[in-house]
């Protein structure tokens, strides 16, 4: 991925699974041409679907400068937890969620994913699978919300391969952060109030 990312002069984002002795992490990276400028491990082992038996939980909540942006990650599952995603979100005006997230609970999906852009008042981008893996399918639904949670509208691209699924597709957008905007004209995020929730959870 960074000889690709350097012959094209791009910045790639890539799930895979790191060996971590007896189980296993599951991480996204992000590979500029200069080399890997983020690595992040999911928090949140889906334990329903047996993830948690092979694969640990990760650490830490990195983040990393692109585009214009600082940009935070979280992985599938992670997008049921709150938390991890309001202390991204105090550096971070975009948050991507890499996922493979089934047809059956897309409702979910884009209802969480709205959600946390509503609740952080930064991007967040949902990108799925698609088509049907194994017994399961995936409809896709890859979206980009703004900080006021309306899905941006994408420039659609058909996929080059020969053997694409009807769900595959590219989505391009262009988008600058402009978080600081959304965030000063209603400061929704100056009245949380951490301490006292720290408080609650040691409780």
């Amino acid at each position: 991925m960074q000889e690709l990312a350097a012959e094209y002069g791009i910045i790639i984002g890539v799930g895979w699974a790191k060996d971590a002795g007896e189980t296993c992490e599951n991480h996204y990276s992000i590979v500029a041409p200069e080399g890997e400028i983020l690595d992040y491990a999911k928090l949140h082992p889906f334990g329903f679907g047996l993830e948690s038996k092979f694969f640990r939980g990760g650490e830490t909540l990195p983040c990393c400068s692109c585009g214009g942006f600082e940009i935070g990650v979280q992985i599938c599952y992670d997008l049921r937890f709150p938390e991890p995603f309001q202390i991204l979100a105090r550096r971070a005006g975009l948050l991507i969620i890499p996922a493979n997230w089934p047809a059956d609970r897309r409702e979910a999906w884009n209802c969480l994913l709205r959600a946390r852009a509503i609740e952080t008042q930064a991007y967040v981008a949902g990108i799925n699978c698609a088509g049907k893996v194994g017994k399961l399918y995936y409809s896709g639904d890859s979206v980009l919300y703004d900080p006021l949670g309306n899905s941006l509208s994408a420039k659609i691209r058909e996929v080059p391969w020969e053997d694409r699924c009807p769900e595959e597709k590219l989505l391009l957008y262009e988008i600058y952060d402009d978080t600081k905007k959304y965030r000063g004209s209603f400061p929704v995020r100056a009245d949380r109030r951490e301490e006292l929730y720290a408080r609650f959870l040691g409780e």
